[in-house]
């Protein structure tokens, strides 16, 4: 076997045809690394950009095993002779060098990706790990498939016909075919997954994967849909290939059968994943879901003391979860809110009775049938969409109902995927059975790694490319990777080095320090633990805390991850909620005041953009000296008066809804109370309020 493999190496290597197809791959996997490395210098954005290039290595192995097979196997075939099992063993010995070759041109384009992460001087096995499973999946089984198809093809039929085949093949594997379904698909008819399961690019039309704490999706329904394709173009190929007449061809045929039938199960499956190939409805859909819904928050007439999770993640979310409700009047009906992408298996109450319930998108609806009922259990799986939860990585943030929350809450009302979270404090008991790496749950370990118990509003549970560290005796959790592409701080202004070197306390101080100036109440403790996880919030959200944990952007820039706290307190809210309303007659007529609340809210953004930076604020703010600019207004007041003083007074009328004001008639107004109720010490001022 060896001789006949050094035999097809020999003449692959001597043809010139095979030869410039295999030196145009390794010129190309070299210039595509070289230019990524250049631009980047980042191994997940490296990925992230040079992936959808795979196409080309797909259809260089297609032609090039088919042309090897038509022309080089036979001439290698009939200087052996046709004795029983040689042409099996030079079939196999031919499959074999195209194997070899892609190997290298995948190690070959591994390298950059290497280099890249020495650079980051960073020391993470699972990082490495995770970039050698994304180039196996998306460059050496791609290239596999194309050595799987061409072969197959090849084998079975003439020249012609197999040219014929080969075009067709390349067209099915390319995006044409799945954007022309698409273009006749509709929500309730969407054609575009009948062949969703042959593309093998990364392509996402609408989601962008900067998402270092998950990494390059490579889930497992991706695994078994190459899988599947590989193992079924190889399948054909064995049949005509090794000889059914002895036990190995069987076998071997037997095998990819089984194999071919499995990944298409498994792909059956689904999961929760991030990857929608080119399905457009699929991504509109799964979008769609966390759309934003006009509905209005009814809260719970009950409360409830606890939860008991058993939560298990591998391909997607199974969890166990039991409500105990708190000593309150007992309700003719109860109604929590469950992410509709969660199918509710089963409710039965503390006494095991079976309920029946109703379903209203993400509200669940349903009756004890006995008196004096203490709890509730509910089963349920699926999938929170772009909230992960799968063996590659967990976002699950306790603003996101994953669990049964009661009351009707919207998921996302315009202004994010906050979903309302009510403050009273709970006991969580969670236990979490996954395989994904560096499981953190904002509660406290109870035992081993996968327990967590405390009392909070509400749980959130994390996993992936991440780490832990600890500032100022507060836990914050960050990828291992921070940053991807060319913006190093996700649309966040670049932070100078003092603001780099600012910790999740000085946020707190922060925060006090923009509380005590507007005469604002701080409601906030100081966390033990923050999540920087603005890379996985699909909608961007800045901030969101809880009362023993935190989601922030990034804690390294304080002032600003400061005033995204503050901006979550409810107060504020109807200077924001106005953006998303489409304003009616009847609103109008009722007295709502859209230009009041832009007006408002554009005082708020000057604030805030002073707060986080005076020297930028100050620059931008003097590039139109005019009353009608109220970033001018703004530093005018402030440097006459300060801004505790003034921030007191804004703050006072971005939050009285019955103000119905401009910025200009407030700044006006604003100017003659302090006039003549400033007393001068020193050349100073000083507001008595």
């Amino acid at each position: 076997m060896w001789e006949l493999y050094k035999c097809n190496l020999k003449r692959l290597v001597r043809s010139p045809i095979p030869l410039a197809t295999i030196l145009a791959l390794f010129l190309f996997v070299n210039a595509l690394g070289v230019s990524s490395l250049h631009q980047y210098g980042e191994p997940l954005a490296m990925l992230q950009n040079d992936i959808p290039s795979n196409l080309i290595l797909f259809l260089g192995f297609l032609f090039l095993s088919f042309f090897c097979v038509q022309t080089a196997g036979r001439q290698v075939g009939e200087s052996l002779g046709q004795g029983n099992g040689v042409r099996a063993r030079q079939e196999c010995c031919q499959l074999a060098v195209m194997v070899s070759v892609c190997l290298l041109v995948s190690c070959n384009y591994f390298l950059y990706p290497l280099i890249a992460y020495a650079k980051m001087g960073i020391s993470s096995s699972l990082l490495l790990l995770h970039l050698l499973k994304v180039t196996v999946l998306d460059f050496f089984l791609v290239g596999l498939l194309g050595i799987s198809a061409g072969s197959a093809i090849g084998i079975w039929l003439s020249p012609t016909a197999g040219t014929v085949t080969l075009l067709g093949t390349a067209i099915l594997f390319s995006p044409a075919p799945q954007m022309v379904l698409s273009s006749f698909s509709s929500p309730d008819t969407n054609f575009s997954p009948l062949l969703d399961l042959f593309h093998i690019q990364l392509r996402t039309p609408i989601v962008r994967f900067d998402l270092p704490s998950y990494g390059i999706p490579n889930e497992a329904i991706r695994w078994d849909r190459i899988g599947f394709s590989i193992a079924l173009f190889l399948f054909f190929w064995a049949l005509r290939a090794l000889p059914a007449s002895r036990w190995q061809g069987k076998t071997a045929a037997a095998l990819l059968a089984v194999l071919t039938g499995v990944s298409l199960w498994q792909y059956s499956r689904g999961g929760s994943y991030l990857y929608y190939g080119y399905n457009l409805e699929t991504t509109l859909s799964k979008i769609g879901n966390l759309s934003s819904e006009e509905r209005e928050e009814v809260p719970a007439k009950f409360s409830v003391e606890g939860y008991q999770m058993e939560l298990k993640i591998d391909r997607e979310l199974h969890a166990d979860v039991t409500v105990t409700l708190s000593d309150a009047q007992e309700q003719e009906e109860y109604v929590f809110t469950l992410y509709r992408g969660y199918h509710l298996q089963t409710l039965t109450d503390h006494l095991g009775n079976q309920l029946s319930w109703e379903q209203e998108g993400d509200w669940i609806r349903f009756s004890p049938v006995v008196s004096g009922t203490t709890a509730f259990r509910f089963s349920y799986s699926g999938s929170g969409d772009m909230f992960y939860s799968n063996r590659q990585g967990i976002f699950l943030p306790g603003y996101f109902p994953f669990y049964p929350m009661p009351g009707e809450k919207v998921v996302n009302d315009g202004l994010g995927f906050m979903t309302p979270i009510d403050r009273s404090q709970k006991q969580f008991e969670v236990t979490v059975h996954t395989d994904a790496p560096n499981l953190n749950c904002s509660l406290l370990p109870t035992g081993g790694d996968s327990c967590f118990a405390g009392e909070s509003e509400s749980v959130s549970l994390f996993a992936g490319l991440i780490e832990e560290r600890q500032e100022d005796g507060i836990a914050v959790v960050t990828p291992i990777v921070p940053v991807l592409g060319e913006d190093p701080s996700f649309g966040v202004k670049a932070f100078d080095a003092a603001n780099q070197r600012r910790t999740a306390g000085d946020v707190y101080e922060d925060y006090a320090r923009l509380c005590d100036w507007c005469g604002a109440a701080n409601d906030l403790k100081r966390p033990r633990k923050v999540f920087q996880v603005g890379e996985t919030v699909p909608a961007g959200d800045p901030a969101y805390p809880f009362s023993d944990h935190w989601f922030l952007l990034d804690p390294r820039y304080s002032p600003y991850a400061a005033t995204a706290l503050f901006e979550t307190r409810a107060e504020l809210r109807p200077i924001f909620e106005y953006l998303g309303k489409d304003i009616t007659a009847e609103m109008m007529l009722e007295g709502y005041d859209p230009e009041s609340l832009r007006q408002k809210h554009l005082l708020w953004q000057a604030l805030r953009a002073q707060f986080e930076d005076p020297d930028v604020f100050r620059a931008t703010a003097l590039r139109d000296p005019s009353d009608g600019n109220p970033n001018y207004r703004l530093l005018q007041a402030t440097g006459r008066w300060g801004e505790p003083a003034v921030y007191r007074q804004v703050y006072r009328y971005l939050t009285d809804e019955e103000d119905k004001r401009t910025s200009a008639q407030f700044f006006a107004e604003l100017e003659s109370r302090f006039l003549s109720s400033v007393s001068i010490e020193g050349g100073g001022g000083h507001f008595e309020d």
